[in-house]
């Protein structure tokens, strides 16, 4: 059995430069969105049928392909609103601090 997931929770979503506080927030959304999704998927996979697995079709299969697409989705949308909150965090390039 697989850990449950959890949305990492940031302090604050804020406006960056070029990036309003409400697509920081949407992002934020699908992020938990993609978790939520993920431990459901997990959950499928706890009951499915095994025995009844081919390469073809099964339970098995389309929900590893849906916990694939899932997973990479939580992976993708986090780094990018980590990296965002990073940049916020710095000086832009050239200027005198």
């Amino acid at each position: 059995m697989l850990p449950k997931l959890e949305a990492k929770k940031f302090a604050s979503i804020r406006e960056l430069n070029g990036i309003s506080a409400r697509t920081m927030e949407e992002h934020y959304e699908l992020y938990k969105g993609y978790i939520g999704k993920t431990n459901e998927i997990q959950e499928k996979l706890n009951g499915v049928d095994r025995g009844t697995a081919n390469q073809i079709y099964s339970d098995l299969r389309s929900l590893r392909i849906d916990l694939s697409f899932a997973t990479g989705g939580s992976r993708t949308t986090r780094p990018t609103s980590v990296t965002w909150a990073a940049r916020a965090a710095r000086p832009p390039a050239g200027s005198r601090t």
